[in-house]
């Protein structure tokens, strides 16, 4: 598979492209939300994952233990009401979504690229720091970053604004993506599993029991497209499936940047195949 044997992008180029990011701030904030980002339901939408992380705080800890709200949140990151690393938060999580399986690569450079989860992190607050949005009196390695934020928040954001302007920037440093999709990928996956448990000395109740759970995953990733599959265990068909139905905003966003398909798209079946 063309997954493995990449390696991780440079901390410096990361650091410049979280630059360009913090600078396209403004203008892709009054893209998103024109009538203010305080009033938009993304903010909203952050404002109840604190509530939400609060709570579940607050059930797991003794009554003495007990710290308010602004208290818990006094050190995370984005800081609360801050409305410019909010929209920087969100363009770190889109960031490390794209490159979650995939790759990007230059087209003269015979090596790919993953960005590395504490490298993001970490370039996320130095970006900030440089740009004096942390408070000055808090060492930076006193932060904490947001837990990521749900995916519903991640849906109704607009979206596709902000993978155009993250695949902008990617242009602008010479990379392209070679793409690769993670439901296909657990499907195949999931697959594998269940050869495996056919060729395992399970008794026969155990391994059918087994393999039954595995198809009833498969068919919970296919079943928001529009047509099904008669074997869910029929990979090629699958990829198929995908082809014709899958709308993926990684996808499109690429394609309205740089007027082409990302490699890997269509999908083709030997990128998920051992």
């Amino acid at each position: 598979m063309k997954f493995y044997n990449n390696k991780k992008l440079e901390r410096a180029c990361l650091y410049n492209i979280l630059q360009d990011c913090y600078d396209m701030i403004p203008r892709l904030m009054k893209t998103i939300t024109p009538e203010g980002w305080e009033s938009g339901l993304t903010h909203q939408e952050l404002l109840i994952h604190r509530q939400e992380l609060y709570d579940a705080f607050l059930d797991n800890i003794q009554p003495e233990d007990y710290i308010s709200f602004d208290q818990y949140f006094s050190s995370s990151f984005p800081p609360a009401q801050h409305s410019e690393l909010e929209l920087f938060y969100l363009l770190a999580i889109i960031l490390s979504e794209i490159t979650l399986a995939s790759v990007i690569y230059r087209p003269d450079d015979l090596e790919s690229y993953y960005i590395n989860p504490d490298d993001m992190i970490a370039t996320v607050f130095q970006v900030a720091a440089k740009r004096r949005q942390l408070d000055k009196g808090k060492d930076r390695n006193s932060y904490r970053l947001l837990p990521p934020c749900p995916f519903r928040l991640l849906e109704d954001m607009e979206l596709h604004h902000c993978m155009e302007a993250l695949f902008a920037i990617l242009r602008s440093h010479g990379f392209k993506l070679d793409y690769w999709d993670m439901e296909l990928l657990e499907i195949a996956e999931l697959q594998d599993a269940h050869s495996a448990i056919f060729y395992s000395g399970l008794d026969p109740a155990e391994k059918e029991k087994q393999q039954a759970e595995l198809e009833l995953q498969i068919i919970e990733i296919i079943s928001p497209y529009t047509a099904q599959v008669d074997n869910p265990f029929d990979l090629p068909a699958v990829v198929k499936l995908f082809n014709r139905y899958k709308i993926c905003p990684i996808i499109l966003g690429y394609l309205h940047s740089y007027d082409e398909f990302p490699k890997g798209y269509p999908y083709r079946l030997e990128d998920y195949c051992e």
